[in-house]
């Protein structure tokens, strides 16, 4: 137990091992806080002062003591042999949703009727001549008002 802390130390192997990471360069541990789930590190042997899942009071963990009982190759073989375990447990095909229906194909319609050939089809115009022949043209004033209105 720790000076003005009546809980007893974190132990870091007591933490779930997907909570637990240990710094490449330094081996130091950076882990999800027990309480809030908030990562953070440790500051002086405790666990480093963190605002709460509100955001506005600081965790009841922060400054909590930290003992790191499992040195970092230790725990990096654990992880391997969790990560090991979770791939047998996911399904095969993991591009798909793991209860997804099979995809029918649409099926043709039951009576197909063409349908009515257009006016400018009729005609004989081409596809460019008879999208000019619907455009409103400043010289084609058959679509304004002459009223007033």
């Amino acid at each position: 137990m720790s000076y003005k802390d009546h809980r007893p130390a974190l132990m870091i192997s007591a933490l779930p091992v997907s909570r637990v990471d240990f710094l490449p360069a330094t081996d130091k541990p950076w882990f999800a806080c027990p309480r809030c789930g908030r990562w953070s590190g440790l500051y002086k042997g405790s666990v480093a002062a963190h605002r709460a899942a509100d955001g506005i009071t600081r965790c009841k963990e922060s400054g909590r003591k930290v003992c790191v009982d499992i040195p970092a190759a230790e725990h990096r073989r654990r992880r391997a042999l969790a990560v090991a375990e979770a791939a047998r447990r996911r399904p095969v095909y993991s591009n798909r949703r793991a209860h997804a229906e099979p995809r029918t194909p649409i099926p043709a319609p039951l009576t197909g009727r063409p349908s009515m050939p257009t006016t400018a089809q009729r005609a004989g115009w081409s596809a460019r001549e008879a999208s000019f022949a619907n455009r409103r043209q400043p010289w084609n004033t058959a679509h304004r008002r002459t009223d007033g209105e």
